[in-house]
């Protein structure tokens, strides 16, 4: 996952295929392979991976675009993956600076019901849970 995440041009063509995807319903495909990349690694590849999700450019943008626009697998995606760069302190820190706690608890306060909202409800807390932590540096 490090690997991956360290390929030149890697971290960058896929925030730009999230970002297509959201202009251009026939790029959702491609927007939701792109996410479960970044998920997959963010969740095998420990806090180096996630230093460096975190860090690229536009990352933490277009996932904050995914919880508020996207559909509910994309959302429950996003939160996924804020859930796993959340779990390395500085990628929490720099979450915190980049405001993604207010995207996290709209997502808690939106209501809903299924699987798949307890899915997002239970992810947004884990991350939250994990940027207080870091925040307070008892991570």
């Amino acid at each position: 996952a490090v690997k991956i995440v360290s390929t030149a041009g890697f971290l960058a063509g896929v925030v730009n295929m999230m970002r297509i995807g959201a202009l251009q319903a026939s790029a959702r495909t491609a927007r939701d392979i792109a996410a479960l990349a970044v998920n997959n690694c963010a969740g095998i590849g420990g806090d180096e991976a996630s230093e460096r999700i975190c860090s690229e450019a536009g990352m933490l943008d277009v996932l904050k675009g995914m919880c508020t626009q996207g559909t509910k697998e994309e959302q429950t995606r996003a939160c996924s993956v804020f859930y796993h760069i959340s779990r390395c302190a500085p990628a929490a820190r720099r979450m915190l600076e980049s405001q993604v706690p207010t995207v996290l608890i709209a997502m808690i306060g939106k209501g809903g019901a299924g699987d798949e909202h307890e899915a997002q409800v239970g992810l947004a807390h884990l991350a939250l849970a994990n940027m207080a932590a870091a925040q307070r540096g008892s991570v």
